[in-house]
Parts: structure tokens; C-alpha cells; sequence
């Protein structure tokens, strides 16, 4: 089980802010990690679903995680060994202060792996991001 919560904001001399859509897996249903659920905004592969806090056999609200948790955490699903949620973000609207060296970004997240799994965390660099 991989259970995620994540932030994507953006910062620079304009007045543009962004961020990633539904970020905390609370728009929309939360399951109870039996089934696949792709919560809106996101694009899921394998079976990463979004599933309830304090489901039976999976997180609860009194693991470790965020202190201003909702309802449900993006998981890993209930039987595929790669899961994966990707969301794109539109930043033309600080296409001028990010070709200006102007603009940083902030990535943080609560992100987590089962016991017993050899699951991993990741994400993707913009293939403009410098390495």
C-alpha cells in the first residue's frame, strides 16, 4: 500500500499561483481499498485507488500523516505491484518569470509504504527542469 498526500505550489514575481488539483485525495469518493477509484483530477495507472482513512487493514487516522487530514489518502490499490497517480499542471501563466529564473516551486507530501511491500515514491522532472 502507497499512501500519498500532495502539494505542488508555485511561487515568483507575478501573481500567478498554482496548484495541483485535488492534492489531498478529497474530492470525490473514498473506497475501501478493494476496489479502484481514480479520484478526479488525477490519472491512475495499475489499481491506485483513494481509500477512507480508518478503513480495516489499511491507515488510520492515528498513523502518521498530515494533521489536517480529510477523509480518504491515495493508496496503492488492492492487488497490482506498480500503482501510479500523475496530474499535469499548466504553467504557461508564469511562462515569463520561469523563463526569468523568477519562479520556485514547493513539492511536499506525506509519503508512505507498507511493511511488508517494496514499494518506492517518486516523482517526475519536467524534461525543461534543470537535473
Amino acid at each position: 500500500m502507497l499512501t500519498s498526500l500532495l502539494c505542488l505550489a508555485f511561487a515568483g514575481s507575478s501573481s500567478a499561483q498554482l496548484t495541483l488539483e485535488n492534492g489531498n485525495a478529497e474530492a470525490g469518493p473514498g473506497g475501501d481499498g478493494s476496489t479502484v477509484i481514480v479520484p478526479p483530477g488525477w490519472t491512475a495507472s495499475g489499481d491506485a485507488t483513494v481509500v477512507l482513512w480508518s478503513t480495516p487493514g489499511w491507515m488510520n487516522s492515528s498513523d502518521p500523516g498530515p494533521a489536517d487530514r480529510g477523509l480518504n489518502y491515495f493508496a496503492g490499490g488492492p492487488g497490482m505491484p506498480s500503482t501510479s497517480f500523475e496530474q499535469t499542471v499548466d504553467v504557461s501563466a508564469l511562462a515569463t518569470d520561469i523563463d526569468a529564473g523568477l519562479v520556485t516551486y514547493d513539492l511536499n507530501g506525506w509519503l508512505g509504504g507498507w511493511i511488508n511491500t517494496s514499494g518506492t515514491n517518486s516523482r517526475r522532472k519536467n524534461r525543461d527542469e534543470e537535473q
